[in-house]
């Protein structure tokens, strides 16, 4: 045989060597992989159920119909002042108008800019309360991952298919609604 034979020939040797021992790691790997503990975990039924979650949709929506009330007597006065304002009309002299108008105006803004402020610290506190929630939920799930030694814990809704067995859910929200079953909902000073 030539060298350039028998160079074809070790290469080829060589690369189904590769291609075999490969295919055996591979099929290690796939053993492995088979005795992972896996576990899957429906958010949407915690965010749904859980007893401090429902907890802080009340007070939320304490808290939003305060603001409301609280809008609506602004706009009253708002608009009691601009009905006032259109009667002086007739008997002001249009700078005296003008004068008047800039003031309601500038009163206009400013309950504009209370009611986004309010809403965006409604907002905040919201966030705030669902965010330590979500914080304590995170570690009873890890801690249940460590106590049964799951591997990988996936969320349903990012799940094709999985088993009953495979849910720790129900776990996850008596272990939830026992450890913080109510949570003040704080609207941050500014």
């Amino acid at each position: 045989m030539s060298s350039l034979k028998l160079a074809n020939v070790l290469i080829i040797f060589i690369f189904i060597f590769q291609i075999v021992t490969e295919g055996n790691a591979q099929d290690k790997n796939i053993k492995q992989v088979t005795s992972f503990k896996i576990a899957v975990l429906n958010l949407e039924a915690i965010r749904r159920q859980a007893t401090v979650i429902k907890g802080i949709h009340d007070q939320i929506s304490k808290l939003e119909k305060g603001i409301r009330e609280a809008i609506q007597v602004e706009e009253e006065a708002l608009r009691a002042a601009n009905q006032d304002l259109a009667k002086k009309r007739a008997i002001l002299a249009p700078e005296a108008y003008t004068k008047e108008r800039k003031i309601f105006e500038q009163s206009v803004s400013k309950v504009q800019k209370m009611v986004q402020q309010k809403k965006q610290l409604l907002s905040r506190a919201k966030r705030n309360a669902l965010g330590q929630v979500e914080n304590k939920l995170n570690r009873l799930v890890a801690a249940l991952a460590k106590e049964k030694g799951f591997l990988l814990v996936l969320r349903t809704d990012q799940t094709i298919l999985a088993s009953r067995k495979l849910d720790i859910t129900s776990i996850i929200l008596d272990r939830l609604n026992k450890s913080i079953s109510n949570l003040k909902v704080e609207i941050p000073k500014n």
